[in-house]
């Protein structure tokens, strides 16, 4: 291969499989290096730029914009001032943060926009300004692993935030849960009607949540919440995206109802194993059945469980995904069971069981008082 040759095309195309392609049989390996067209682009538009320093700052003026292009700060806690040079900052370039150490920043007034990976892994927590109206990316802080809280400044048109979680302006979409928030119980506003792509992705601190005001649910909204065990749903839940619920192992049951009407592949009962995957992608030969289907890296969840009504599209995804279901399904607090259990005999078993479901209604109440009477 011509050493530094590189192509450029779109993601997931015979033209980034052609740069590892290989063949033992006529002795080639490729190892080209690829670019997207987008970052093609971008590096055009980076290459163009009339970069200047200020301090800890790298900035250029870009007509009516003011680019904050790099920060190096090495500060705990970092203010990002209201003018550099006399210019109002309007926008952050894509990884503008990534040399910064600064675990709480405040971006300044005048800030509209923010960049894809602009932060780096040091970031704890983050005050958006009220000028501020868009992310370049749907992952924001996909990488922020340490970010605990998000706060938005009162008068902002777009965001809201609370109890360090962003939302939309009227809270009726939560758009992100910080990776490294310690709550262990969510309960969100009675506002909120969609949960976004990925708002809770990677967060092993929940353990459980009430989205019983929620009817629609993105893709990858809680990949990779590993302590997550209970959810509550709607009835009138009708989306689960793509991989919604994928990679949590310790979410063992779900009741989803009869209005549900679109669920995504891999949305319930999923787990993924990151390493077989890559070992998939370097040698997808090797992974080949003998009809050539090429083995995936996804899993169903030992002991995973649906509660769903009959014949309903949350009873088809199950059926086709090898799931078990209970179509006699009842839910007290976040308990799922099989309310068939109660008829089971005339006598003791039956009135056993009604004992601790009303048990449990009981000790739900008495929480509910005891923390009513501590406010």
């Amino acid at each position: 291969p011509v050493e530094g040759f590189m192509v450029i095309g779109e993601p997931n195309t015979t033209a980034q499989t052609y740069c590892t392609d290989g063949d033992s049989e006529y002795d080639y390996q490729n190892n080209f290096q690829f670019m997207t067209l987008a970052d093609y682009h971008n590096q055009l538009d980076f290459q163009n730029l009339d970069m200047k320093s200020s301090g800890d700052y790298m900035y250029a003026v870009d007509g009516d914009d003011t680019i904050l292009i790099l920060c190096d700060s090495a500060e705990d806690t970092l203010v990002v001032p209201d003018e550099i040079d006399g210019h109002v900052i309007t926008s952050v370039y894509k990884n503008a943060f990534q040399g910064c150490i600064s675990k709480d920043i405040t971006l300044p007034e005048g800030v509209k926009r923010i960049g894809e990976d602009v932060f780096s892994t040091h970031l704890e927590s983050l005050t958006l300004p009220a000028s501020f109206e868009e992310f370049d990316s749907d992952e924001p802080f996909v990488n922020c692993a340490k970010l605990k809280s998000l706060s938005v400044k009162e008068g902002n048109e777009k965001f809201s935030s609370e109890d360090g979680i962003l939302y939309n302006k009227d809270k009726s979409v939560v758009l992100i849960c910080p990776q490294a928030k310690k709550d262990k119980t969510i309960v969100l506003p009675s506002s909120v009607k969609a949960v976004a792509m990925s708002a809770f992705c990677y967060n092993e601190y929940i353990q459980t949540i009430d989205l019983s005001s929620v009817e629609a649910v993105g893709d990858y909204a809680f990949d990779g919440c590993l302590s997550l065990k209970t959810v509550k749903f709607s009835e009138n839940l009708k989306d689960v995206g793509y991989c919604a619920f994928l990679g949590c192992p310790s979410l063992k049951s779900v009741r989803v109802y009869d209005q549900l009407s679109s669920i995504g592949e891999y949305a319930f009962g999923y787990d993924y194993d990151d390493e077989l995957a890559e070992k998939i992608h370097e040698d997808p030969e090797k992974y080949q059945d003998e009809s050539g289907n090429t083995q995936k890296a996804y899993s169903l969840v030992s002991s995973f469980r649906m509660y769903v009504d009959k014949d309903s599209v949350a009873e088809q995804y199950a059926e086709d995904c090898g799931i078990e279901t209970v179509t006699e399904a009842a839910t007290v607090g976040y308990t799922n069971f099989d309310k068939r259990i109660i008829y089971l005999g005339s006598g003791v078993l039956g009135l056993g069981v009604l004992g601790v479901i009303i048990k449990l209604i009981t000790s739900a109440a008495k929480k509910s008082k005891a923390k009513k009477a501590k406010k």
